[in-house]
């Protein structure tokens, strides 16, 4: 079917990318906000879903690329991300399948731009709402210091949703050989806040990371050349990340009382702990189980519920996709960003996989890797893949 297409008195408008912005937008919109007090009824954000998904489908079998590998492979890992929602109760998996399917043929840094500008209008008016007491503003309390989720159900995911934003930001600024020195120091002044109002240490770090990051971007599209030890960490990132996660939680289960293991578990606020009473409790799975979870904000230490439920939630994304979704999708997961890692490195000068190895490092500790309406780097596979021959990632 005839992609591009010209309206009377208008210039020419890209259907293919028309369907995917649309539908896109319409699920970033209604996902993001079940992230906050807002959180639209299940029932609402099901039939959007369904709606975004069709027009997206749609998109796929009409424009994208006919090719039996290409059907083949969508159809299986959209059976094996259903296996995962029926077994575990989340559909991140289905959510991410599709849009990640639907992103082919589409600009990366125009899928970024649409994000950080959506993202960042949905954040700032829930922040605003949260403020003027228009929304709920859920206080939580953690060694004796008050943390503000400003509107969000959770102060981690507040700043989760913040972290991402500014990593994308600054991945297509970087991309576009932009002047950073505004940004950076907004960054700076964003990282500050993230930790006396929401003491977020995990975000705040990350923040900070990423203008480190983001200045090796810079330098290495300057030279060209990238150290072979660091380029082989940043194409491997996902699978060292995951194996040492799983290897410090079984570690963490044969020598409970290590100090080593104590001292980090505690650095890490118990998230070690978390995972290894996941795997102690209900084991590791190859498609997925439904392991019910309490966290802060509706358990201990929140101000605004008044519950004393005790608190259980596996923070890391490597252990939560393990044990929630199971093996094999972690699997799945670490080799594919492998093989996008490995074509970048090669045949491009490509920044995104510096990048990538940011999202990487978050995803031991933060658990947002699978979602895709925070993590906007799933949606790179297949909009980046007709582009990795270029010799120059601007030419995408």
């Amino acid at each position: 079917m005839k992609n591009n297409v010209l309206f009377k008195g208008s210039k020419e408008v890209n259907v293919s990318e028309l369907l995917f912005f649309t539908s896109y937008s319409i699920y970033l919109i209604f996902a993001l906000l079940e992230l906050t007090e807002i959180n639209p009824s299940r029932t609402l954000f099901g039939i959007i879903r369904i709606i975004t998904f069709l027009i997206i489908l749609f998109k796929v079998f009409l424009y994208d690329s006919k090719s039996l590998k290409f059907i083949f492979s969508f159809f299986v890992l959209l059976f094996i991300s259903y296996l995962t929602a029926r077994n575990s109760g989340n559909f991140a998996l289905v959510d991410a399948v599709i849009l990640i399917y639907g992103a082919k043929g589409i600009s990366f840094k125009k899928i970024v731009d649409v994000y950080v500008v959506i993202a960042t209008i949905l954040v700032v008016i829930i922040t605003l709402l949260s403020i003027i007491g228009f929304i709920q503003n859920n206080i939580t309390v953690r060694n004796n210091v008050y943390r503000s989720s400003f509107g969000f159900m959770y102060p981690t995911v507040y700043i989760a949703c913040i972290t991402y934003i500014i990593i994308a930001d600054l991945y297509n600024a970087v991309s576009k050989h932009k002047n950073l020195i505004i940004r950076y120091f907004i960054y700076l002044l964003v990282s500050l806040y993230s930790y006396v109002f929401c003491n977020a240490r995990l975000g705040t770090i990350t923040i900070l990371l990423t203008i480190v990051f983001g200045m090796y971007a810079q330098h290495y599209l300057k030279v060209k050349r990238m150290n072979k030890i660091i380029e082989f960490f940043i194409h491997y990132s996902f699978t060292i990340f995951a194996l040492i996660s799983v290897l410090l939680v079984y570690m963490y289960i044969q020598s409970p009382y290590n100090s080593f293991l104590s001292n980090l578990d505690s650095l890490l606020t118990g998230r070690l702990y978390f995972s290894k009473m996941g795997v102690i409790n209900y084991g590791y799975s190859l498609f997925g189980q439904k392991i019910p979870m309490v966290v802060n904000g509706s358990g201990v230490g929140s101000l605004a519920a008044g519950n004393t439920q005790a608190y259980f939630f596996i923070d890391s994304s490597y252990m939560n996709i393990a044990l929630c979704y199971g093996i094999i999708s972690l699997i799945i997961i670490c080799l594919a960003f492998n093989f996008l890692n490995g074509r970048l490195l090669k045949r491009t000068y490509s920044i995104l996989p510096i990048f990538l190895f940011l999202v990487a490092l978050n995803s031991a500790i933060g658990e947002q890797m699978s979602q895709v309406c925070v993590n906007v780097f799933l949606l790179a596979f297949f909009s980046l893949h007709n582009n990795i021959g270029f010799k120059n990632e601007s030419n995408s």
